[in-house]
């Protein structure tokens, strides 16, 4: 239906609406696990992805300052991700970005778990854009990082 959103069915343009209203509050259910988290800082993470953002990643280069530890960084964006948010709406570019999100923390964390030597942090660095950190010690081997995709 490119962007034309007429061309759908009723029930799937009333589906669409839905998701959209869901999509929407989702900062406002953010806001209010904040709220009840006194010990979490929401200036660290994206309330889209709850992903730690860009100003999380300035704490992280701060805390490793001096210390004896490697910083490997990779990224990745989604691929077309403008045309989504064109031809379809901007909730459905939310949706990706947060599915794309869930999907790399997982990962991680399936790496963390699986690594003595190297840990993964995943960062949304903003729109479309996820940075992955990898940190250990000084002269570490790095080739494991492969296993992660």
């Amino acid at each position: 239906v490119g962007d034309n959103r007429d061309k759908l069915t009723t029930q799937f343009q009333r589906s669409w609406q839905q998701q959209e209203a869901q999509l929407a509050t989702l900062d406002a259910e953010f806001i209010a696990a904040v709220i009840e988290q006194e010990d979490f800082n929401a200036m660290y993470y994206d309330p889209l992805t709850l992903l730690p953002r860009k100003a999380f990643y300035g704490k992280l280069l701060k805390m490793l300052e001096g210390k004896p530890l490697a910083l490997v960084l990779t990224s990745a964006d989604l691929d077309n991700f403008k045309l989504l948010n064109d031809c379809w709406s901007h909730a459905h570019g939310d949706s990706a970005i947060m599915q794309a999100a869930d999907c790399i923390y997982e990962h991680c964390e399936a790496f963390n778990a699986g690594q003595s030597d190297v840990v993964c942090v995943p960062f949304r660095f903003g729109g479309d854009e996820f940075v992955m950190a990898f940190i250990s010690h000084e002269g570490a081997d790095f080739k494991q990082i492969k296993d992660l995709s």
